[in-house]
């Protein structure tokens, strides 16, 4: 997200004590809740295809944004927000996938990776009302805490 701010030209505070990647990350995610429109233009975020993994090719998602900056675009908010609503579409359409394939009876959402009010309140928005949600921000997705989700599972039966 910080290279997502820097492309659309969000501000930082040179005398934060904060890394400045951490100044353009959180600058990034207050300037898309402060949009006020409902709409924005779509972010592309193209698959790469491996061949045991899948997984988001972001140089083409940061290309979208080049191009809306190059075309003129100067709202922050609003690219901020493409940004953002466009993340979560994506990941709820592949929740859907997801649910149609095995079946999802509760989606939690952990960890600071979600502890983006933005993608939180956009992914709900998509997805809450057919699917319940919790948003655990204690638990991370590394180490245990990966297993566990795991054992939640129903095992698919063979036929």
């Amino acid at each position: 997200m910080a290279v997502a701010a820097a492309i659309i030209g969000c501000k930082i505070h040179h005398d934060s004590p904060e890394s400045i990647t951490q100044q353009l990350a959180d600058s990034f995610v207050a300037d898309a809740a402060a949009y006020r429109g409902n709409n924005a233009p779509r972010v592309d975020f193209p698959l790469t295809k491996g061949e045991a993994h899948r997984s988001i090719n972001w140089c083409k998602t940061l290309g979208t944004l080049m191009s809306f900056r190059l075309a003129g675009e100067t709202d922050t908010k609003m690219l901020a927000f493409a940004f953002h609503d466009s993340l979560a579409d994506y990941l709820s359409n592949w929740i859907e996938h997801v649910d149609q394939n095995i079946g999802v009876q509760h989606l939690v959402l952990a960890g600071s990776e979600f502890d983006n009010p933005v993608l939180a309140q956009r992914i709900n928005l998509r997805i809450g009302n057919n699917t319940p949600i919790l948003v655990n921000h204690q638990l991370d997705l590394e180490g245990a805490n990966l297993a566990v989700g795991g054992i939640f599972l129903a095992q698919r039966r063979r036929k």
